[in-house]
């Protein structure tokens, strides 16, 4: 996976690129209109990724302050890196949201348009933007749990970034019922389940795998199943290089 600094540069040159190419005119024709309306998004969005991309780097040197090799820092200090660390993250926490609400706008963009262009992609993430952010009060998991919000977590780079929607319920045997079953038949189509035992690692699996799912029933199974038993958001990174192939896609497409 290419880091999101990498991807944002890629996705700037090519968003200047098709901003430069086709200014605003007082009379459009429905193309030009539709190019209009994702130059605007995807300039909102380039702001949200700039965004997230300098809190990922605030948050690797709260990090690096909090725990440095040598263990000397003071108490003081100590409170200080960890109000600043939860600041930080609360803010990550809502740009990554914002960033799911602006994908799904521009994929409604592209289907008003009707544009020939695989949407696939763009609509998976967005099933996570309408189930989990927006809509979160109307899933039954959400009337008998605790909480909603199972935290955030990186990975050393803070680079793979999760914020986890796994309900807590109790007891806990009333979790993902139906899991291993679903697992089996899920098999054949993401064979990486078969070696994959932790229940939310499943979950997230056949997420970023459902388009992989060519039987129709058993996809709304598994979108049924994820959305009563929860789910966690993508790296920023894998939703950023969507948007860029999507752009070329459309350009290519467009010829813009």
């Amino acid at each position: 996976m290419r880091k999101l600094k990498e991807i944002l540069e890629d996705l700037e040159k090519e968003f200047n690129d098709i901003r430069f190419k086709n200014p605003l005119k007082k009379r459009r024709t429905n193309k030009q209109a539709c190019t209009a309306l994702l130059v605007n998004k995807y300039g909102e969005v380039l702001l949200i990724l700039r965004r997230i991309l300098n809190e990922q780097q605030v948050l690797l040197n709260l990090h690096n302050k909090l725990f440095p090799p040598d263990q000397s820092i003071s108490e003081q200090q100590h409170l200080e890196y960890i109000n600043k660390h939860f600041q930080f993250t609360r803010c990550l926490e809502l740009d990554i949201k914002s960033f799911y609400e602006w994908v799904y706008h521009i994929q409604e963009i592209l289907e008003d348009c009707k544009i020939n262009i695989d949407l696939g992609n763009l609509k998976r993430i967005s099933f996570l933007r309408g189930k989990f952010i927006t809509h979160i009060s109307n899933q039954e998991f959400f009337k008998k749990s605790v909480t909603t919000h199972g935290g955030i977590r990186f990975d050393k780079d803070f680079e793979n970034i999760e914020i986890l929607f796994f309900p807590l319920i109790f007891p806990k045997k009333k979790q993902f019922i139906g899991l291993s079953s679903l697992r089996k038949e899920l098999i054949p189509y993401i064979p990486e389940l078969s070696s994959e035992n932790n229940a939310i690692q499943s979950i997230i699996l056949m997420y970023h795998n459902l388009n992989r799912i060519t039987d129709s029933n058993l996809k709304e199974e598994v979108k049924k199943f994820i959305k009563n038993n929860g789910l966690a958001t993508e790296s920023p990174a894998l939703i950023a290089e969507t948007l860029l192939q999507t752009l070329k896609e459309y350009r290519k497409i467009t010829k813009t």
